[in-house]
């Protein structure tokens, strides 16, 4: 209900924004349909605005879309007015596009990022960290981080694999620095704790499991109950500890089987 309500209210703005154009054709069913000039011009302005979010969300090229995202930029200016800001989030409006495209453009004009770098390609980079640390905020306020341990370390995952592809991305990086100066901090660090699990993955070393077993010989018994706590008396034998209430897992302590 919500939504058809909202699209309604998008229709009747972008109608009363063309009728407005042809005032003096429409003027003369004003009195007869009585329609208040004020409430038709206050819905025009709102049409407007949908036509500039629109008009700027299909084009394709570059400068004429950078002219379009100065003109939107004004009006997220005034988010201050409730009706403007209400407007461009029903529109759908990308405010951090907006800027973008604003950015990229500057950097184009400076020659500090190529012609061939395409602007989608490098905002994608830049949307999937932002999006990732949102949902890092997200599952913070929601207390997931204690709730779902798991569906919190994906996150974080996430994250970090989104701040490694932005930084290894030059003129993503070039980007996201002139938009976020005080987030470049928080990019790096989250891109080094993915750098610090790899090393620390490459440096892991390997052995063998046959010569894991070989060391342990001896003290089987002690490393089980390190790992899996007490045995269960009761069910145990002298060659086989086994676990919990019913006995399910069970480790050999001697003869040929020790370790397995």
């Amino acid at each position: 209900m919500k939504y058809r309500f909202q699209e309604t209210c998008a229709t009747r703005d972008i109608l009363a924004l063309e009728i407005v154009r042809l005032f003096e054709t429409h003027q003369q069913f004003f009195e007869k349909l009585k329609i208040q000039e004020s409430k038709l011009l206050t819905h025009a302005m709102s049409g407007e605005i949908r036509e500039k979010v629109r008009t700027y969300t299909s084009e394709k090229d570059v400068m004429t879309r950078t002219s379009q995202a100065y003109e939107l930029q004004k009006l997220i200016e005034l988010r201050q007015d409730s009706k403007i800001y209400m407007l461009l989030k029903q529109e759908g409006l990308d405010f951090q596009r907006v800027r973008f495209d604003i950015v990229y453009a500057e950097k184009l004009n400076a020659r500090e990022i190529s012609r061939g770098d395409s602007p989608d390609y490098i905002f994608n980079h830049i949307q999937a960290y932002q999006k990732a640390s949102q949902e890092i905020g997200c599952s913070w306020m929601s207390d997931i981080r204690s709730q779902k341990p798991q569906v919190w370390e994906d996150a974080l995952n996430t994250r970090r694999e989104a701040a490694q592809c932005l930084m290894n991305c030059e003129p993503a990086l070039k980007l996201f620095k002139a938009m976020n100066p005080k987030e470049i901090e928080n990019l790096e660090a989250h891109a080094r704790n993915i750098n610090s699990i790899v090393q620390q993955q490459n440096l892991r070393p390997f052995f063998k499991s046959e010569h894991v077993l070989e060391a342990s010989r001896g003290r089987i018994r002690e490393i089980a109950e390190d790992l899996l706590g007490a045995h269960n008396y009761h069910l145990s034998t002298k060659s086989t500890l086994r676990f919990g209430s019913s006995g399910k897992i069970n480790v050999h302590i001697s003869g040929i089987k020790e370790g397995l």
